[in-house]
């Protein structure tokens, strides 16, 4: 909260999800009067959703859909979930990619018809979420490994499958942990003779 320009009022953070303990500290911070939670992968325009935050919630929300936009919680079966049951966050509307570029497979894993909406496509975010009883959305995970470092996705399984191209290495796993109070990534490997980290490092 030191470096937030003295004459701020309002602050809009997003990237990463936003712990309840942070918003109590800026909302205690002399100028700033309205803090807001932004939600939103960037396959569909960036943002998704908003929240004005509470310090007295226990858990911060991703709020509501932005105009343009809705979301969906779906199980499985891509039915909608009832209110406060976890399920996977779609997004459907006019802020929604066509795809990835040169990775039909890729795009066809996470843009899919939507059931409900024939002539419509959802986007498949890979995040839990929940509706809660006032309305908001609350944000709860992956349903995989994905992690964000300083705002940026990082995928494990994709460093995983680079390690294992060194040619003195046989298996791998990636793991997520804290220091200091900041996310990190740790590597496990299993190599055929001795090996510098250094050197790993470097290769990658």
């Amino acid at each position: 909260t030191n470096s937030i320009p003295p004459h701020t009022h309002t602050l809009n953070l997003a990237g990463e999800p936003l712990p309840p303990t942070l918003v109590t500290r800026l909302h205690h911070h002399p100028t700033l009067t309205t803090i807001h939670n932004l939600y939103g992968p960037s396959e569909d325009t960036t943002y998704s959703t908003h929240a004005t935050t509470n310090p007295h919630h226990h858990r911060t929300p991703i709020g509501t859909p932005l105009p343009g936009t809705t979301t969906h919680i779906l199980n499985h079966k891509l039915q909608p979930q009832p209110l406060g049951t976890i399920g996977e966050l779609y997004l459907s509307g006019h802020g929604t990619t066509r795809g990835y570029h040169n990775q039909p497979t890729h795009t066809a894993t996470h843009y899919l018809p939507n059931p409900h909406h024939p002539h419509q496509r959802l986007y498949r975010t890979g995040d839990l979420a929940r509706w809660r009883t006032d309305g908001q959305l609350d944000y709860h995970g992956r349903t995989d490994n994905q992690t964000k470092i300083h705002g940026h996705r990082i995928e494990p399984a994709e460093i995983e499958t680079t390690l294992r191209q060194h040619p003195h290495i046989t298996d791998t796993t990636i793991t997520t942990h804290h220091h200091n109070n900041q996310p990190q990534l740790t590597a496990y490997i299993t190599t055929t003779q001795p090996t510098n980290p250094t050197h790993i490092t470097n290769w990658l």
